[in-house]
């Protein structure tokens, strides 16, 4: 029998973000999928493409947002094993300022 697990899929994501080093003031998660914007595909198979994904999201100068959705069994229980990220990059002004001020305000709660 296998055990269900208790996690949503937001807080997994959360998660593996943040084992693989993505700074939580450079992206934003979305649950739905908006076909209006072009979104990305970035590979995170292997630790190479994981790396180069996250250096990527965390030096990106506007923000970074990353749809929350899993492909076959990239989910088992309470742990992921993604192969790609699908991401949407914001160039907008007002992305620039939403990522100056969650820089800041992380800052200032340190």
């Amino acid at each position: 029998m296998i055990r269900q697990s208790t996690k949503t899929d937001r807080e997994l994501y959360l998660k593996y973000l943040d084992l693989c080093g993505a700074n939580p003031s450079s992206y934003k998660l979305q649950d739905y999928y908006d076909s209006t914007v072009f979104y990305e595909k970035l590979w995170v198979a292997d630790r190479q493409q994981q790396v180069d994904a996250i250096n990527k999201i965390n030096h990106f100068d506007g923000m970074c947002y990353i749809l929350v959705k899993f492909d076959g069994n990239e989910r088992v229980e309470d742990y992921t094993f993604l192969n790609n990220l699908i991401v949407y990059w914001d160039h907008s002004k007002e992305a620039k300022r939403i990522k100056r001020i969650k820089k800041v305000r992380s800052r200032m709660k340190s």
